[in-house]
C-alpha cells in the first residue's frame, strides 16, 4: 500500500481525542540516510528509523528506498502528530497506512489515525464510516 492523496478541500472531523505520541519530531529530506529497525505491530506499514543527528521515529515503508549505500528517505517526511479533540475540523491531504496527514485550525500539520476522524462531504454532511474518501467526494 502506498499513500493515497485526497481531493483538494477534503475535510475531516475529529471524533476521538488524539494525543501526539512523541515529543521529538523527525524531519527527513529526500535522500537522507537512515537506519531501519523493527516493524510496528499495530501499523505494519511503518518501520522504526533512525535518521540524521540520531532522530528517531516511525516512517512508512513506501517513503523509504534502499540504495547502494543503504536505506534512505525516498521523499520529504515528518513524523509530527497532531494533538486534537473531538469536534476539531482538519484539512486533509493524504493517508498512509491508516494515518492521515492534515492541517489543524491553528495551522500546524501532522498525522492522526484515520479511525479517529470522519470525512465531511462537500455539502457539509459527516460520513458515517471512514472507509473511503472517494465515496464522500464522488471521486
Amino acid at each position: 500500500m502506498s499513500e493515497i492523496l485526497f481531493p483538494p478541500g477534503t475535510v475531516g472531523l475529529v471524533i476521538e481525542t488524539h494525543q501526539a505520541s512523541y515529543r521529538n519530531v523527525m524531519i527527513l529530506t529526500a535522500g537522507d540516510r537512515l537506519e531501519v529497525g523493527r516493524r510496528d505491530e499495530t501499523w505494519p506499514m511503518y518501520l522504526w528509523c533512525t535518521g540524521p543527528g540520531g532522530s528517531e521515529g516511525w516512517v512508512p515503508e513506501c517513503y523509504l528506498e534502499q540504495g547502494p549505500a543503504g536505506w534512505q528517505a525516498a521523499m520529504d517526511y515528518s513524523t509530527a502528530e497532531l494533538t486534537v479533540t473531538p469536534g476539531t475540523r482538519l484539512n486533509l491531504e493524504k493517508e498512509v497506512g491508516g494515518w492521515v496527514w492534515g492541517k489543524s485550525p491553528a495551522g500546524g500539520w501532522g498525522w492522526i489515525p484515520k479511525g479517529k476522524l470522519r470525512f465531511i462531504s462537500p455539502d457539509g454532511s459527516v460520513d458515517a464510516a471512514d472507509d473511503d474518501v472517494s465515496e464522500v467526494y464522488d471521486g
